[in-house]
């Protein structure tokens, strides 16, 4: 998984020709922040927030992105500014021009400021469906000094989970701790879309991750490595099996 996901103004470009539509994209991205709420309220991930976004449109009306925020029901705009005001954090570096080049195809170019923080090959940048340039799964940008970096792009929900981990449940470990052959068999009792979540907060350690879930420790181990996405199963691990290493990880 990424460390840092951008939240960029360059892909607001007035592309939505109605407010339906531009809601529309705009609860898109709502989405994805959700799925990444887990992530960044356990300083597994970071979001930034580039605030400049607000002066910007995604409608061809030109009304700005604060407005169209405000337009949504009570709920959805608590969602939003919950996540761009508490859980983002602003960039530090300066703004510095660039050109956006959609790739592989190179189709089209979208100029503009993005915050030098942006410009990294650790982030991810999330952007608003609706342009060439940003529907792509990655962008070139060239900066001022003809320097180009390639950063990885997200439109929609599933490119946002690209090559996170999955879990797959194990025939082995059943919901109740067994033997089989003199040895024991570890349990696993949470449901599939628990460890799903489980798996994305937790902490890499010696080859296997490991997290805490409401007292219980709890390590995966790789089951396929290859693919967009590596595959992972998973079982509750005894305290006395806890390394001193791990816990003091998931005590932090």
């Amino acid at each position: 998984m990424a460390a840092t996901y951008c939240l960029h103004r360059l892909s607001a470009q007035c592309q939505h020709p109605t407010q339906d539509t531009a809601q529309a994209a705009l609860l898109c991205m709502m989405s994805r922040l959700d799925t990444l709420r887990p992530l960044l309220q356990r300083n597994r991930a970071r979001l930034l927030y580039d605030a400049l976004l607000e002066a910007c449109s995604l409608e061809r009306s030109a009304r700005n992105f604060l407005a169209l925020v405000n337009s949504l029901p009570r709920d959805a705009r608590v969602r939003w500014f919950s996540a761009v005001k508490k859980l983002a954090k602003p960039p530090e570096g300066e703004a510095v021009e660039v050109a956006a080049r959609d790739l592989p195809d190179r189709r089209a170019t979208i100029e503009g400021g993005a915050a030098l923080d942006f410009v990294s090959h650790e982030c991810v940048w999330l952007s608003f469906v609706g342009t060439v340039v940003f529907d792509a799964p990655q962008v070139e940008l060239t900066l001022p000094d003809a320097t180009a970096m390639v950063i990885p792009n997200c439109a929609d929900g599933e490119s946002l989970q690209r090559g996170w981990p999955t879990y797959e449940a194990s025939p082995k470990h059943r919901l109740e701790e067994y033997c089989r052959g003199g040895v024991e068999v570890s349990e696993m009792d949470l449901p599939p879309e628990d460890a799903q979540a489980a798996l994305l907060v937790s902490l890499p350690y010696g080859g296997a991750r490991y997290v805490a879930v409401r007292g219980k420790v709890y390590r995966f181990m790789v089951t396929h490595e290859g693919g967009a996405r590596p595959i992972y199963h998973g079982h509750r691990l005894a305290d006395r099996f806890v390394p001193p290493p791990v816990r003091a990880l998931l005590d932090e």
